[in-house]
């Protein structure tokens, strides 16, 4: 069963009727979770809200919202885990072992959100420009989380690795029929992601630095290329060519003294170009970054 988490906005509990109660009022109709076996999307808002869920996705603990940045910073110079909370002391002691969740636990969420990104979205209709949208944020996301499940389970880095070394399953249906489990090379990755990238880039038209925008698509290729580069060299100059289309969208290098204070803020500064949205009702609370 495929089930999908929507975000939803309060507006829809602010349209209550003023008739009087029955049985049948008790009976909640509202609810985050679709089978979409049953109940496929079939217009522009449930795109919306599909996009939505995906970014509360990225936000969750094991994900951006903790776990994906703590493995980088854990096992380097600038964290260490003490054990006082008796979390990520194995990660940070390069020991991790078959019963430990993190691994399993991150794998999994990534691949919810691909799930997501996958899900048939022909013979929606509504609004033309929301739908294209979607799509486009989709493509992008998808092309994201591949490449930071690679980076994270790839095995480029080990003995023999390299370009044609095995990386993860890039997943371009949600059908259980044919979706498959095979680790795609480190080189058919980079050609997936680069073609998702490039179908987002084509049509993406959102500004909203709380989800991927054209400027921050750039730039995402344009940190991939820096990536691949290293067993493509030739990427280096896709690197270079993305970045200046990112820069060329606008934005601006804020001055050393206020650099500290645009994180402290909340807001988003002028320097920045996504940001995953995590509000003061809605945040990880002790399992937060």
């Amino acid at each position: 069963m495929k089930k999908i988490i929507y975000k939803i906005s309060l507006a829809l509990l602010l349209g209550a009727s003023f008739a009087s109660c029955s049985e049948d009022s008790l009976d909640p109709t509202l609810s985050n979770v679709r089978d979409t076996d049953t109940q496929p999307l079939a217009t522009d808002v449930d795109l919306t809200m599909l996009v939505n869920g995906m970014y509360k996705r990225m936000a969750a603990p094991e994900y951006y919202g903790r776990d994906y940045i703590i493995f980088g910073e854990a096992r380097t110079d600038n964290a260490f885990s003490a054990g006082y909370s008796n979390r990520f002391v194995t990660v940070s002691q390069y020991r991790i072992n078959i019963g430990d969740a993190y691994p399993d636990d991150t794998w999994l969420q990534i691949y919810r959100i691909i799930h997501s990104a996958n899900l048939n979205a022909t013979g929606i209709t509504g609004d033309t420009d929301a739908i294209t949208e979607a799509k486009a944020q989709a493509y992008a996301i998808r092309a994201l989380a591949h490449f930071d499940l690679m980076k994270l389970y790839g095995q480029m880095h080990v003995q023999d690795g390299g370009a044609t070394a095995l990386g993860i399953p890039y997943r371009k249906t949600s059908d259980v029929n044919t979706v498959s489990n095979v680790r795609n090379t480190i080189a058919e990755i980079r050609d997936f992601a680069y073609e998702d990238l490039d179908a987002s880039i084509a049509t993406i038209s959102n500004t909203s630095k709380i989800k991927l925008t054209k400027q921050a698509v750039h730039g995402l290729k344009a940190r991939m290329a820096l990536y691949f580069g290293t067993f493509f060299p030739a990427d280096y100059a896709v690197a270079k060519t993305e970045a200046e289309l990112a820069i060329a969208e606008g934005g601006a290098v804020v001055a050393e003294e206020a650099f500290i204070s645009t994180f402290a803020s909340g807001d988003l500064g002028a320097n920045s170009v996504f940001d995953i949205g995590v509000p003061a009702d809605d945040h990880n609370s002790s399992n937060g970054l």
